[in-house]
């Protein structure tokens, strides 16, 4: 077989199955078997972004929705879903990702002119809480394009982000309050498909899964 799986229908649930590695050099033969989770497709994708305006009005979180990734519908009357209370008071490429326990995290970048980024915390995708405002560098390098993936091996959450517009950076962290020291990365935010809301600018997905 070639290593290939097929992700769960909606409704299936998350499958767990086995993959057998195995490696053959000069007759000696060794196998390794892996036990992995395969998550059930997407019930649908909420988009992330910022809209068209550049005030502290627009440059807030807003969500849209899309059952397949065509096409993306503004939630919320096409209003911000959470306006940042620090710093520039704009936020630059909200993302939202999926944290270790299970529970949501947004993270933003300060209008794409600082060193600082905006966190939250949430349990629901509608109430954030834990607002946080912290520095990922201190060499001055203004972040932008950030996302967050958790990183099981290090048990720690890789924050990737462009820095004064071209240079890729990941930075490491358990608690979003220490950093590791950026190290230069080969970077780029995903770029997103389909549709969106009128005005939207720096978007991200989010695919949303049974709880």
């Amino acid at each position: 077989a070639e290593g290939k799986v097929t992700r769960p229908a909606v409704g299936e649930g998350n499958q767990t199955v086995t993959l057998t590695a195995t490696v053959s050099l000069e007759g000696v033969t060794a196998e390794k078997t892996f036990e992995i989770t395969v998550k059930e497709a997407a019930y649908g994708k909420l988009v992330t972004y910022i809209n068209e305006g550049n005030t502290d009005r627009t440059d807030a979180l807003h969500y849209g929705l899309s059952v397949d990734g065509g096409e993306y519908t503004a939630l919320n009357s096409g209003k911000p879903v959470l306006y940042p209370g620090d710093g520039s008071n704009k936020m630059g490429s909200p993302v939202v990702f999926l944290k270790a326990d299970g529970t949501f995290g947004l993270i933003a970048s300060d209008d794409d002119n600082s060193e600082y980024v905006f966190v939250y915390e949430s349990e629901d995708l509608i109430n954030w809480t834990n607002a946080g405002y912290v520095k990922l560098n201190s060499d001055g390098v203004k972040v932008s394009d950030v996302s967050v993936k958790y990183d099981s091996q290090k048990q720690a959450y890789a924050v990737s982000y462009i820095g004064d517009g071209s240079q890729g950076y990941v930075v490491y962290t358990e608690d979003f309050v220490v950093f590791t020291e950026p190290e230069a990365a080969d970077y780029a935010k995903a770029e997103v498909e389909g549709t969106l809301p009128d005005g939207a600018l720096d978007a991200a997905v989010f695919e949303l899964t049974k709880a």
